[in-house]
């Protein structure tokens, strides 16, 4: 699977009901459109699928769904964060029990546990206990701290950590664990803006949200840096960074302005009903609108109220 692991894989979004059961159909339909649209993986239970909020039984089914419906195309990743390392290893269990091809899980939560022999068990525990690889997920925006370079390069010498997704949107620190990373140790950038400019460097590719949107974009810019054709790459930017205006209010990106973002353009593309896991706040009629607005401005197709 690690030498399979490269490319765009989409940040996969879950669409829901009312009452906040997984929306199968919705589910199904998001998948086939990712897929048509040449990602090189899903990550199923991402922070984009709004994972923390989502019963033990939507996340687990969502994850069944999910392997059932891609039928090995590409390979897919489970998201098994959790507070504590006992938790995950239980959901590791849990998820492993489906053909999953690997697992993705960030460094403990809400306890703010920085120092680097909590953060260094936290993971190699895992690693030690999974049947499937393990992808680190670095996301200070949600785990409250940021992993040290130091650490992340003495987990990468486990055989079972085969790569890590860099959400910092640090650049610096992503730029210089390229340069200093093992060849076989996948590094995956986590900012949508930056997808380019990170294959272009080395990256061995990306693992975002706006995936579910413009699946064909990702995949062209990823390739247009990992070539270094830099004419191709500033045509495809220009329109990814009208693409981000989906998911930025007021000047800012966020967890819920993100997910909403995604949501929104998502049921004006006629994917789900646009609602999110409470207490994220559902997008209204008006945003719904001003994504539709964006995804035309694009070229898209959308669904008319």
């Amino acid at each position: 699977m690690q030498n399979k692991l490269e490319g765009i894989i989409v940040a996969l979004s879950t669409p829901i009901t009312e009452k906040e059961s997984l929306d199968k159909q919705a589910l199904e339909k998001l998948i086939s459109h990712v897929l048509a649209g040449g990602v090189n993986g899903v990550f199923i239970m991402s922070g984009t699928g709004e994972f923390g909020h989502m019963l033990d039984s939507v996340w687990e089914e969502s994850i069944e769904f999910a392997v059932d419906k891609v039928q090995k195309r590409v390979p897919v990743l489970a998201g098994v964060s959790d507070m504590g390392t006992e938790r995950v290893k239980e959901r590791v269990r849990r998820a492993q029990q489906y053909e999953i091809d690997g697992v993705v899980v960030t460094s403990s939560y809400f306890y703010g546990l920085s120092d680097p022999k909590s953060i260094m068990m936290h993971f190699t525990e895992i690693a030690d206990f999974s049947k499937v690889p393990v992808v680190m997920y670095e996301h200070p925006g949600i785990t409250g701290l940021s992993m040290g370079l130091t650490e992340i390069l003495e987990l990468q010498r486990h055989p079972n950590i085969v790569g890590i997704k860099d959400s910092s949107g640090d650049f610096a620190r992503f730029h210089q664990l390229l340069m200093e990373k093992d060849p076989n140790f996948k590094v995956f950038q986590g900012s949508d803006a930056l997808v380019g400019v990170s294959a272009l460097c080395g990256g061995d590719g990306a693992i975002v949200g706006l995936a579910n949107i413009m699946p064909r974009l990702l995949c062209d810019i990823y390739l247009a840096g990992k070539t270094g054709d830099l004419t191709v790459y500033k045509k495809h930017q220009k329109r990814l960074l009208k693409l981000i205006e989906l998911v930025v209010r007021d000047g800012t990106i966020t967890e819920q302005s993100y997910n909403a973002g995604i949501k929104a353009a998502l049921k004006a593309l006629g994917i789900g009903n646009g609602l999110l896991t409470k207490p994220f706040l559902t997008p209204s009629n008006e945003e719904i609108k001003a994504a539709g607005k964006i995804l035309r401005e694009l070229g898209l197709s959308v669904v008319e109220d």
